[in-house]
């Protein structure tokens, strides 16, 4: 899923903070202001390393614009810059709902379930496509009967679902097909991805666990995005089939 992540951040748009020299508190407080507006953070090294704290905006391979760093720190420092009253040019990154990609870099388990039942009851609502879920391992899923039964009404309405987990425990003999993680492949993603059926209802969100209550998670309901990761997923996994 590493591969999954890594595109859906290239097709969100990002700010890379080139030779970061600061805290890891300070990038997190960063990271968590811009998610409201569609964009993830991320750190890079060069090999000269000066000067330090080199701020770029992408989106994918084009760049947008450069801003000082220290002008979006303050907690209204974001608002402040795209309001004109910083150095900054508010139309190098404009605020989008609508953005192709949704960026949370922490994510609470919650909101992790919250996003997973809306996009599954999507798939429901369809009663038809492709539907592969990860939800880390298998206990999470046997220890909810609503989760159970939420992916046996899909495979019963004709979804064709599969659900992966590491195989902590025995989950057989359920009336959607369980695949197995006997190598941890899976185990750090929460994963959903769902071709839809049809262009209008496609979906997925592709998550890694940071650590035992967080999720840097990217989903995404544009259509062409959620293609390229089916494809990808298929590709890269055929576990999923």
């Amino acid at each position: 899923m590493k591969a999954l992540l890594e595109h859906l951040r290239d097709r969100a748009r990002t700010l890379t903070i080139y030779d970061y020299d600061g805290t890891q508190e300070r990038l997190e407080t960063l990271a968590g202001h811009l998610a409201g507006y569609g964009v993830a953070v991320r750190t890079a090294v060069t090999d000269r390393g000066k000067p330090t704290n080199v701020p770029v905006f992408h989106h994918g391979d084009e760049v947008l614009g450069t801003v000082d760093l220290d002008t979006l720190l303050p907690e209204d420092g974001i608002e402040r810059a795209f309001a004109g009253e910083e150095p900054f040019d508010p139309d190098v990154l404009p605020f989008d709902p609508d953005a192709d990609v949704t960026v949370s870099p922490g994510t609470s388990h919650g909101q992790m379930v919250d996003v997973s039942r809306q996009f599954e009851r999507q798939a429901l609502a369809r009663g038809e496509g492709w539907l592969r879920v990860g939800f880390q391992q298998l206990s999470a899923i046997a220890e909810s009967s609503r989760t159970r039964s939420v992916y046996r009404r899909l495979a019963e309405a004709g979804v064709d679902v599969a659900v992966v987990g590491y195989p902590d425990v025995d989950l057989s003999g359920q009336s959607y097909e369980v695949v197995p993680d006997e190598e941890g492949t899976f185990r750090d993603f929460w994963f959903l991805l769902y071709d839809g059926g049809g262009p209008e209802a496609k979906a997925a969100l592709v998550a890694k666990h940071r650590d035992p209550s967080l999720y840097e998670a990217f989903w995404t309901v544009d259509p062409e995005t959620v293609d390229e990761l089916v494809g990808m997923a298929r590709e890269r996994y055929p576990v999923l089939g």
